[in-house]
């Protein structure tokens, strides 16, 4: 497993012609298990798509990460968010959710600006918000 998040996001090519988003299938798991999950493609403008949900969540301080395992890469995430996912983690069921932190690659502008535009269809089309405040 790397650090790098650049494999991470090349194993997962988000194209930005259409209104597709990477989503998160969270693995159940038991709250001293670690957050385990895979990135996938979903289109958002088909009725076929497996339904999901999003993630609302103050971002929190940068310099207080937690690791993740993410389609077998080690990850830091930021601790905000790593308590939200540790929250709504089922323990039978694998919970299909976009977070913008993770789903969205940060360091890639050109995506970044198609996946803000694409915000407001995003959280439209899901099935539940989660809000997180900490």
């Amino acid at each position: 497993m790397s650090t790098q998040l650049n494999g991470l996001y090349a194993e997962c090519i988000l194209p930005l012609n259409k209104p597709t988003i990477r989503v998160l299938y969270l693995k159940p798991g038991h709250e001293s298990d670690e957050i385990q999950a895979h990135l996938r493609l979903l289109d958002i403008d088909t009725d076929l798509s497996p339904q999901y949900e999003s993630l609302s969540y103050v971002w929190g301080d940068p310099a207080f990460t937690k690791r993740v395992i993410i389609n077998e890469h080690f990850i830091e995430i930021r601790k905000n968010l790593y308590g939200a996912l540790r929250h709504i983690r089922s323990k039978t069921e694998t919970l299909i959710i976009w977070a913008d932190a993770i789903c969205i690659n940060q360091s890639d502008m050109d995506e970044k600006s198609h996946q803000v535009a694409l915000m407001a269809e995003i959280y439209r089309r899901c099935s539940k918000v989660y809000i997180w405040l900490g």
